[in-house]
């Protein structure tokens, strides 16, 4: 009795922390909020909307055998940056060169932007003097106090009949107004240009600009629009079959034919060309970009300053419609070039807005690095490339490569820290830090570490990320609204506790006092996969509501199997604690494997990814919460009511009959 006790107490207070985190189960309930854990569930996209953005990756300097490799390495710098920002069950993906983010529930489109759209920045560091912990929460501090004096001017000078002058004169000295300067030459995001393109003169912008290094508050003092004329530089379309060799500076790590071999094949599809063969059919069979076997080499359009020069002053001598001479060499391999169309420079007409500012500016504490590494002034700038390479024990390693600044850069540097850690980040995050075992000169080097053939890939494919300039442009944002909206959401709650309804009516009339036992279990169920829904952050989209609804259905499954066990023991005339026991023992083997069978479904399911993520999560942790139930409340609820109350003794509150002695023979 003792031990039953402890389990009774034990559930009680386990049911009722449940209770106090599930509900109220909507952020705009009625309901009071008992607890300091409470929050709303997170709703999914379709369910509350979001912000949409999409980036284009400038892929023109990248050879086009590598533009998988960097999109998929900016896609995965981008998903660290959405991590950052607590984005739950964001969605990220390649639309061609253009990379489309969706973040549920986010409100401010420009912070998001601000964090997600920087150019991704490979750096390699030393160690330096680490700031104290005091300092830097000093430094913290004095920022958060620029940015709430910023956030005061800025309501005062809105208010009616504000002086501007008098404004900047109390809030700070560090002000300033400027001369006309064209709206897209101001360091402000294209949001706030947009902002500032419809405000009238006179108008204050209505929140404060977070401008890199300073706050300010800013105020139009004029505006003109004037017309001028835009140069459009030379353009071409352009396509191209690559031969690479195993000696060219960019070629691929698995090209393993000569230059020797490489020419004769390139001379050999020359002239197919020439002959009068299908393009797109030489390209399939020839080249040795990846994506051009499938778009026949296309380029698309692009201007001088693109490519590398070569290729470059080849292609812009030719003329529409004909292939080039002879092969080309570039640092890639051999190219045989074909010029479909030609842009001559022109120039058109373009309205250009100016606008005259008047400025309250508050400039920021310097930021201090937080783990002790200072810049060394290399950068990916003088990155060439890195790639996967085997010592000779066969073991992985990264070999990387400078160009000549960069070899006499990191020549300084590994002179200045032997026996010391270089550290290279990416996007500001730490990649590694390899320890310098002497003075590296020709720009030469390999990262060694304990690490397997996919980790050095990684790293490799992290590191052309960050050297490769293919910087990230925004081409769209915007806003949007809830596909199904919180309608659907009521709904979908409401299905749901319809059919947790319906069960428990069912398996009340057909067993009862064990069935209104496993009703309130299967509440207590309820209330723990919510709980655990609301403290894990699940992201509710339709689908995982779908998927707790599902788990419902399941829930009663178990006290089922239970149930129709102790029917078997106890019209065998088991004594009914035996029969009890019993009955949990021999229908947990049949619970475990027709659970364990859906909970890997769930797992493939989450790593599958996408919109059925929800469904996974939510169908997973129903099935656990409804076998804890099952197994655990359910059985001390049974011994309870059923074994230690005198209710036990009336077989007709359970619905069995026992065997009578004579039937049990016959039988």
């Amino acid at each position: 009795m003792k031990k039953l006790f402890w389990q009774i107490s034990g559930l009680i207070i386990l049911i009722a922390a449940a209770a106090a985190i599930s509900l109220p189960i909507a952020a705009d309930s009625t309901l009071p909020k008992i607890s300091k854990l409470w929050r709303p569930l997170h709703l999914g996209w379709d369910l509350q909307g979001g912000a949409e953005i999409t980036y284009r990756a400038d892929l023109k300097k990248v050879s086009p055998r590598d533009r998988d490799s960097v999109m998929s390495g900016i896609v995965g710098v981008l998903e660290k940056r959405i991590n950052a920002l607590g984005v739950a069950e964001s969605n990220i993906y390649k639309s061609g060169d253009n990379i489309v983010i969706e973040l549920p529930g986010v409100a401010d489109t420009e912070e998001a932007k601000a964090r997600i759209g920087k150019v991704v920045e490979l750096e390699f560091k030393e160690q330096g003097t680490t700031y104290s912990a005091e300092k830097l929460k000093e430094i913290n501090q004095k920022n958060k106090e620029l940015k709430d004096n910023a956030q005061q001017a800025l309501g005062k000078a809105l208010e009616p009949g504000a002086d501007f002058e008098r404004v900047k004169q109390e809030f700070s000295d560090n002000f300033s107004e400027s001369q006309f300067t064209e709206l897209d030459s101001l360091p402000y995001s294209q949001d706030i240009k947009d902002k500032l393109l419809t405000m009238e003169v006179g108008e204050i912008y209505p929140s404060v600009v977070d401008n890199f290094d300073q706050y300010e508050v800013v105020k139009i003092l004029d505006k003109k629009k004037e017309q001028k004329e835009e140069t459009l530089p030379e353009e071409v379309k352009a396509q191209h079959i690559l031969i690479a060799y195993q000696e060219s500076e960019r070629a691929d790590p698995t090209v393993t034919r000569s230059k020797e071999e490489a020419q004769k094949r390139a001379e050999e599809v020359l002239q197919k060309t020439k002959s009068g063969a299908d393009w797109n059919s030489l390209a399939k069979e020839y080249t040795d970009e990846a994506a051009g076997k499938e778009t026949g080499g296309d380029l698309g359009w692009f201007k001088k300053g693109q490519m590398t020069k070569n290729f470059e002053d080849a292609v812009f001598a030719m003329d529409p419609g004909k292939i080039s001479d002879s092969v080309v060499e570039t640092e890639f391999g051999y190219h045989i070039i074909k010029l479909n169309e030609k842009k001559a420079e022109s120039t058109e007409p373009k309205t250009v807005t100016s606008l005259k500012l008047d400025i309250i500016k508050m400039e920021k504490v310097p930021e201090v690095p937080k783990d002790g590494w200072i810049e060394t002034g290399l950068s990916g700038k003088q990155f060439k490339k890195a790639q996967v390479q085997f010592d000779e024990y066969g073991n992985p390693q990264v070999g990387i490569n400078f160009n000549t600044e960069g070899a006499e850069l990191f020549a300084a540097i590994t002179k200045r820290n032997l026996k010391k850690p270089v550290a290279i980040f990416l996007d500001n995050g730490l990649l590694s830090a390899p320890t310098v075992q002497s003075e590296i000169t020709d720009g030469n080097a390999v990262i060694t570490g304990d690490f397997d053939y996919k980790q050095a890939s990684d790293l490799a494919r992290d590191l052309n990320t960050g050297a490769i300039p293919a910087p990230i442009y925004e081409i769209a944002s915007r806003k949007v609204e809830a596909a199904l909206g919180a309608n659907s959401f009521q709904r979908g709650i409401q299905a749901g506790l319809i059919g947790l309804l319906v069960l428990m009516i069912y398996v009340a009339i057909y067993y009862r006092l064990p069935g209104l036992l496993a009703d309130i279990s299967l509440l207590s169920y309820a209330l723990l996969a919510i709980a655990l829904f609301k403290l894990i952050n699940v992201n509710m989209s339709l689908a995982g509501i779908a998927g707790f609804i599902l788990s419902i259905g399941m829930a009663i499954d178990a006290n089922v199997l239970i149930f129709e066990r102790l029917k078997e023991e106890l019209q065998a005339e088991r004594p009914l604690a035996q029969a009890i026991e019993i009955a949990f023992q021999r229908s947990w083997p049949s619970i475990r494997e027709s659970n364990l069978s859906t909970i890997f479904t769930c797992i493939v399911l989450f790593f599958v990814g996408g919109i059925i993520r929800g469904f996974a999560v939510t169908l997973l942790t129903g099935i656990l919460c409804s076998m804890f139930a099952a197994m655990i409340i359910t059985h001390v609820l049974l011994k309870v009511f059923l074994v230690h109350s005198s209710l036990g003794k009336k077989p007709s509150l359970y619905n069995i009959n026992r065997r009578k002695p004579n039937q049990q023979e016959n039988d």
